[in-house]
Parts: structure tokens; sequence; C-alpha cells
């Protein structure tokens, strides 16, 4: 059997998911941001900075570990279509989830149920001598937890961090507003403080940019898994090899786009 095109697409998704991991951004970096800005609003400086951001480090601590564990499933995947399957990486699939509250955002008792669900199915695969003729089934079994994974993924990047994101943005504009209308600046001052607040809304728009290529990205995954899902008995169909090949371009083109972002 040819399945070079599932193992370059599963590659291809590995990479695609990693690029999370590089947004120039994250939970904890919101919540200081917060505290910080609210110290130049006051004019307060302390000797150890107190923002209480633990909440916040768990959040991004467990995005990565939903990132590490989907990363896992496509390695998993491109080794099934190589038969070269050996071990894992299970720096993901090791621990259990658990549900709870993560700064803005919690994982339901449904979603940790996923979350395990994908690990065994990850860590069955690499204990239970699979082989491309078992490919099918780690797919079949693979699908509904990782699709519920990556839909999750997706809502925390456009809506959790984008809303962080968009909180500082609110946060810094009260911030310089109230700067700029200041008596006590000179011109020149109030021209530097301009200068500096639309240097920061670049940034701000770069990593909006960043978390819109990622949750694509997660999006075009999810569609092409389910047709690998749906298609999972013929994985060697001529126009199945034609659509794998074609979402493994567009995701190629995102990863571009990403790194494009990140200079």
């Amino acid at each position: 059997m040819n399945l070079k095109e599932v193992g370059d697409f599963s590659k291809t998704s590995k990479t695609s998911i990693g690029t999370i991991q590089k947004i120039n951004f994250g939970f904890a970096q919101g919540c200081r941001d917060r505290c910080r800005i609210g110290s130049m609003a006051s004019f307060t400086i302390q000797r150890e900075e107190e923002c209480g951001c633990e909440t916040y480090q768990e959040a991004d601590s467990v995005l990565l570990r939903l990132q590490l564990t989907v990363q896992g499933y496509f390695d998993g995947l491109e080794k099934l279509s190589g038969n070269q399957l050996t071990q894992y990486d299970l720096s993901g699939p090791k621990r259990v989830m658990v549900e709870g509250d993560f700064g803005d955002w919690r994982i339901s008792p449904q979603e940790t149920e996923a979350y395990n669900q994908l690990a065994r199915v990850i860590v069955n695969a690499s204990t239970d001598a699979f082989r491309r003729k078992r490919l099918s089934q780690y797919i079949e079994e693979a699908n509904a937890p990782l699709l519920a994974l990556l839909e999750k993924m997706e809502i925390v990047l456009r809506g959790n961090l984008q809303g962080i994101l968009d909180n500082r943005k609110s946060r810094l504009y009260g911030y310089f507003q109230r700067l700029t209308f200041s008596e006590n600046l000179s011109d020149f001052e109030t021209g530097m403080a301009t200068k500096i607040y639309y240097e920061e809304l670049d940034e701000i728009k770069k990593i909006e940019a960043q978390i819109a290529t990622s949750s694509t990205a997660l999006r075009k995954i999810s569609e092409a898994h389910q047709v690998l899902f749906d298609n999972r008995r013929r994985l060697t169909g001529k126009d199945l090899k034609a659509f794998t090949k074609q979402y493994q371009s567009d995701l190629s083109d995102l990863i571009v786009a990403f790194n494009q972002l990140s200079q």
C-alpha cells in the first residue's frame, strides 16, 4: 500500500499544531500585562511583582498538554502509515487530564474523557505492535476524541486567548489615552507616547494574526481527519490521496504564513 500522502499529511499536521506553542503570547503573559498596565496607571512600584498569575500559568500548561497529545497522535499516524512504528514520544499522554478551571476557561468532564481516550489510543498503539493493517482501527478509535480536542483548542485560541488579548488592547488604549491628555506632558512626550502606543498595537495585531492562523490550521486538520475517518477502509484511493495532498498543501501555506508573522 502507498500511504505516503497520509504520512506527509500527518507530519505537516504535527508542525501546524506546534505553531500554537510559538504564539508570542499566552495566558500567563496576559495576566502579567494586566498587572503591569495597572501598576503603570497608578504609578505603583513593588519590590517583587505580585500578580497572582498561577492559574493562568496552569492554563498555558494544560493547553500545551493538549497540543502535545494531539501531536502524539499524528506522530503515531505518520509512523503507522510508513510501517515504521517503533516507539512514541509519550510526553503528552503520560498524565491523566482532570476537569477544572484554568484562568478564564475550563476543561469539562466530556473534554477530560476525550483527552484520556485519545491518550489511551496512543499508548495502546505504542505497546500492541500495531502495523499498517490496523491503521484504519487507529483512525477509527481516535477520531471522536481527536476532533473534540481540536475543537477545544480552537475555542481556547479564538475565544479565550483572543479575549485576553482584547483586554490587553483595551487597557493599553485607556492608559495611553489618559497619558496623552495629561497637561504635564510636552508635545514631544505626547508624540512619543502616541508612537509607543501604535507600536504596541502593531504587536497585538501580529499576535492576533498568529492566533487566527493556528486556529485555521486546527479547523483544517479536523476536516481532513474526518475525511480520513470516513474513508478509513480505502486509504489508498486515488481521490483520497489527492484530497489529503491538498490539505497538506493548505497547511504548509499556513505554516509559512505563521513563520512570516514570527519574524
